[in-house]
């Protein structure tokens, strides 16, 4: 998706897709660091190596052993949904106008939610925290980048995480 809109815009000379691609890069990027610390703390079986019948949690489990059998440490959270919903938030929120963007995108993530399900991958208790994840970062990242967009000139105090010189936070007045 990144490189659809990047290529399209830098072919067309539209600066909203290129930065539609930026910010999904920064969203796949964000998101998923974090569903992989979070897999890695967790410890949850998927479905097709589950020892229990709703799948155990191994918090923590020791590296060698994650490494050598993912699939009884690697189901929690879903990393497939929370970078596809991470994705369509940016775009959604950098294309408000396209009123379909929305349901067709929720529809999908919906199919691959129940796809990754019946292929034994994930449990349907996985996907409110990849859900959550993917909102929150594509909110943030789209949101972030698009603080000097005002086209209803109205002022606004905006708080922001700030990455540029590490983590901190950002203000920034709108007018």
């Amino acid at each position: 998706m990144a490189s659809a809109f990047g290529g399209v815009g830098l072919a067309l000379g539209d600066n909203r897709a290129v930065r539609t691609a930026l910010q999904i890069v920064e969203a796949e990027l964000a998101t998923g660091i974090t569903v992989q610390i979070l897999k890695r703390i967790s410890g949850r079986e998927s479905p097709q190596s589950a020892s229990h019948f709703h799948g155990l949690f191994r918090p923590f489990p020791n590296m060698h052993d994650y490494s050598n059998n993912e699939t009884k440490y690697y189901s929690f959270p879903s990393g497939h949904v929370s970078t596809s919903v991470a994705v369509l938030t940016v775009i959604a929120d950098n294309y408000p106008e396209v009123s379909w963007i929305k349901p067709v995108g929720y529809s999908a993530i919906g199919l691959i939610g129940i796809s990754l399900v019946a292929r034994g991958w994930h449990w349907f208790s996985d996907y409110p925290l990849a859900v959550a994840i993917g909102y929150m970062f594509g909110k943030v990242i789209s949101g972030r980048n698009n603080l000097m967009q005002n086209d209803e000139g109205n002022s606004s105090w905006s708080i922001y995480p700030d990455y540029k010189n590490g983590l901190g936070v950002g203000f920034a007045y709108q007018f």
